[in-house]
């Protein structure tokens, strides 16, 4: 009954009437959407990249359309967002307001030719970028939470706090977290039960690199790398403030932050703090013990900029305090607290120099603390685990010359030295790990090419100490990853490519040296010191097709393992705590899958947006499934909108999941039914932005079958959730 009234409710919207369409001249006001200032010179240009108008320094804009029904156009100003607008003869009745985004990091701009983009970037932003309206309606208390319904992503957990986002079924150290370019550095990807160290509240966009740009970030390329902007790293104008606040009913939490920005001459000031306060999360109409999460996120960045030069210093220091449930086999019986303390401090000279085959050069040096603490309830530590991490990275990137387009080429160095106490026998290790890498773009024959290479060396030196099931040794890998993308661009709304890609993953210190009790990960791990670097090729064939307000894409791929590492359940327990014994191994493995995006105007007001990925896994020796892998997933939604106004429809749907590995347990198909509402209101120098939402509408029970807890605890309930942000 619940999924029919879902479809009644997109087909009364489906049914609205259309709009009289009229010719009238059109006129708006651009605005920057973070201070509500009204912006000068900006260009606008249409559909055949004509020039038609040049903002007055009010802001105002004034076209005659060239048609009755649906107009683009694209605002341009430099030091921001390229902004597209498809607007209907209905809209023509109305003064638009046109919010235009700053770049949110402050890096070197690439220009490729006279063209604002190139057909990869329009791809990539139409169906790999979230931009802020979306992230804001997504927001959740996680990222993984808030990314979980964009195409190809799903979500592991381990209750609320410890989530992290997958793609294609990838995840842990193949999907690489980055913060404004630069990697997070944490310990989520080694284990379940460890929470991701970087705060939804403070993002604005979220991009998923993939392609040949995913080694300049990492080796493993048939994942992504999901860069989490925002605009901590832009010089203002003017004096600025920023508040947030967030709140959910389904675990009674609220968050908030604060920043200010302060430019004096050709410097700037940034102050950032944000909180967040959660209880236990409501599951079938009552609450999970043990799955609170408290969350203190201070950062400062100072920022200096001459003619060819600029830094910036960032320093953060974030602390996580949150719970693992308990009270079933193989867990606590009141479950563990976990405490996580990080500070991160990162300097970032740029060097500018003009010239086409050196335009700038980028360093970043960079030193992390990281300490994670796992409690049982009597106060005693369970497991322990510290490490600092200096990171020296430095990045040449061209403008187009002779040979390319653009392109960048560097190397870096990471030491790290990693400490486990506790109860947990892992070995004190250190790592040395150098790279280098070099990506370009070029035109050839009338094909557009994204090449990349990257390689990496690691050592690891582990210290001496007795184990049980997994002796330590030193450990010296070398490996390498390389990927070609080829897109032809048959004419203005269709383009077909192809990738093909080696893959690399150098095994972590964790797959290569555990040995003890994971209390809060409700297992016992044991790693494996003789592990080979993990290895692969893979090949995608992608699509992508606009035409006015249509766009569609389709992407097949396929990736062949002749080492795959993963832990598998060995269907033993560890007599002594009665855990699940993980071991890790190697094996010859195949994932393969499509996925697919379309989005569409209906009745001018109306957009339709629907997503659909599936992803398949093969360990071959045996020919059995590969664990972990999400199920057939697809997310509809019908979104009204209207100037600075918009509301919709989202649904969830999921097939059930019945290829198992060994040991591993199903999960049934849900259908679940989202709404939400949003609304922008300029107010002089106040841009007051308003977002509100229901998940869930229907209370469904379901259950996530990348979830850890999931054969015990169902997914969260029904939530009521508010976002109001205030720029002034």
């Amino acid at each position: 009954m619940k999924r029919y009234i879902s479809l009644a409710l997109l087909s009364i919207l489906l049914l609205f009437l259309l709009k009289i369409s009229v010719f009238a001249d059109l006129v708006g006001k651009v605005m920057d959407s973070e201070t509500g200032k009204p912006l000068d010179k900006v260009v606008l240009i249409d559909k055949n990249n004509n020039v038609i108008f040049n903002t007055t320094p009010n802001g105002i804009f004034r076209v005659k359309p060239d048609t009755s029904y649906h107009y683009l156009i694209k605002f341009f100003k430099q030091g921001y967002e390229i902004k597209s607008l498809l607007i209907s003869s209905n809209d023509i009745t109305d003064t638009l307001v046109v919010g235009l985004e700053p770049k949110l990091v402050n890096m070197p701009v690439i220009t490729i030719g006279a063209n604002l983009r190139n057909k990869f970037d329009e791809i990539q932003s139409e169906a790999y970028t979230i931009q802020r309206s979306e992230y804001q309606k997504s927001l959740g208390n996680t990222l993984a939470m808030t990314l979980k319904n964009q195409i190809g992503m799903a979500m592991s957990s381990m209750g609320p706090a410890p989530a992290r986002p997958v793609f294609r079924g990838f995840g842990g150290n193949r999907i690489t977290i980055l913060n404004n370019g630069i990697n997070v550095s944490d310990l989520s990807a080694t284990s379940p039960d460890h929470s991701l160290t970087i705060d939804p509240l403070t993002i604005e966009k979220v991009e998923l690199v993939r392609g040949p740009k995913i080694l300049l970030y990492s080796l493993s390329t048939p994942g992504a790398a999901i860069n989490s902007q925002n605009s901590y790293f832009t010089i203002p104008e003017k004096f600025c403030n920023r508040a947030i606040f967030f709140g959910e009913s389904v675990n009674k939490g609220y968050s908030g932050m604060l920043q200010t920005k302060l430019p004096i001459d050709k410097f700037a000031f940034l102050g950032n703090v944000a909180y967040h306060n959660s209880q236990d999360i409501v599951v079938a109409n009552k609450p999970l013990p043990n799955t609170y999460n408290k969350i203190l996120d201070v950062n400062f960045i100072g920022l200096a900029k001459q003619e060819d030069f600029m830094t910036t210093f960032h320093y953060e220091n974030y602390q996580n305090f949150y719970g693992i449930p308990g009270g079933f086999v193989g867990a606590h019986p009141k479950g563990v607290d976990i405490e996580i303390y990080k500070n991160v401090a990162t300097l970032n000279p740029i060097f500018h120099f003009h010239k086409p085959w050196l335009d700038n050069i980028s360093f970043f040096i960079n030193r992390n603390y990281y300490h994670h603490i796992e409690k049982e309830k009597n106060n005693s530590i369970g497991a322990e685990f510290v490490y600092r991490e200096y990171n020296l990275k430095s990045i040449f990137n061209h403008n187009q010359n002779e040979l390319f387009d653009n392109g960048s080429y560097g190397f870096g160095y990471i030491y790290k030295d990693f400490k486990i106490g506790g109860y947990v026998f892992t070995p004190e290790t250190i790592l040395n790990n150098t790279y280098l890498f070099a990506y370009e773009e070029y035109q050839l024959l009338g094909f557009d090419f994204q090449t990349s290479l990257r390689t990496e060396y690691a050592n690891f030196r582990p210290q001496e100490r007795q184990t049980m099931n997994n002796k330590p040794q030193k450990r010296d890998f070398w490996a390498f990853s390389g990927s070609i993308s080829i897109l032809k661009e048959l004419n203005n709304s269709i383009s077909l490519g192809v990738n093909f890609s080696k893959t690399s993953r150098i095994p972590s210190i964790e797959e290569l040296y555990s040995d003890g009790p994971h209390l809060a990960a409700y297992s016992y791990d044991i790693g494996n010191s003789t592990l080979k670097t993990e290895s692969g090729i893979g090949t995608e064939l992608f699509g992508f097709f606009k035409q006015n307000s249509f766009t569609f894409s389709l992407s097949s791929y396929f990736y062949n393992y002749d080492y795959y590492i993963i832990p598998r359940n060995t269907g033993k327990l560890n007599v002594q705590q009665i855990l699940p014994i993980y071991r890790t191994e190697g094996v010859r493995a195949t994932i393969y899958g499509l996925e697919s995006q379309i989005e569409m105007n209906i009745f001018n007001y109306f957009v339709f947006k629907g997503n659909i990925t599936y992803t398949l896994g093969t360990i071959l020796e045996t020919n059995t499934n590969l664990p972990s892998i999400p199920p057939l997933r697809s997310n509809l939604e019908l979104k009204f909108r209207q100037n600075n106004f918009s509301t919709g429809l989202q649904l969830e749907i999921s097939s059930k999941q019945d290829k198992l590995d060994d040991f591993e347990e199903g999960t049934d198909g849900y259908f679940i039914s989202n709404i939400f509402v949003q609304k922008m209101i300029p107010i002089d120098n106040l841009l007051l932005s308003l977002n509100l939402s229901v998940d869930n509408i229907f209370d469904t029970i379901y259950r996530n079958h990348l979830s850890r807890i999931k054969s015990v605890f169902p997914e969260p309930g029904r939530n009521f959730k508010i976002l109001i942000k205030f720029d002034y």
